[in-house]
């Protein structure tokens, strides 16, 4: 069941300028998709959250994925979990998100949807992640986390 998320503030920069049209689309995704993560999700309890979103280039997210994967290629998205208190103020920063709108539009195309879809998709799934989900574990908690985000997707 869905709980309420008391304020979340959620960062969108583009890297390219061929990505800032996709800002708004991944803000409105991003909000939408915190406020239908079950109350399991929620990792800490606080009075606001905060995530940061990043529109990269392919080279950038290649580069991130290299450091953080050791997988020397471009990829679709990357999260960093935090789950780290704000020091001055009653927030909890929940993570970062990187996704890479070029890479998107490959698999948009190969799924046979559009790329803003696409972006919905990914940015559900970065948040997902972002909340302790993981699709590489084992196959139950990838289904679990596939259904999840399936739903949440429908919603947008």
């Amino acid at each position: 069941m869905p709980i309420t998320v008391p304020k979340v503030k959620i960062s969108v920069r583009a890297e390219t300028r061929a990505a800032r049209r996709y800002e708004k689309l991944v803000r409105r995704s991003a909000l939408s998709a915190v406020s239908a993560l079950p109350k399991k999700a929620w990792l800490r309890k606080a009075e606001a959250y905060e995530l940061a979103v990043t529109l990269a280039s392919p080279k950038q997210i290649q580069r991130l994925n290299k450091q953080f994967r050791k997988k020397d290629k471009p990829t679709d998205v990357l999260s960093f979990p935090l789950w780290q208190a704000h020091p001055t103020q009653a927030s909890v920063h929940m993570g970062d998100i990187c996704l890479c709108p070029s890479v998107a539009r490959t698999y948009a195309k190969e799924q046979g949807h559009s790329l803003e879809q696409e972006l919905k998709v990914l940015t559900v799934h970065g948040i997902l992640h972002l909340c302790g989900y993981d699709h590489e574990a084992d196959d139950a908690e990838a289904q679990r986390m596939f259904r999840l985000q399936e739903r949440i997707v429908a919603m947008l």
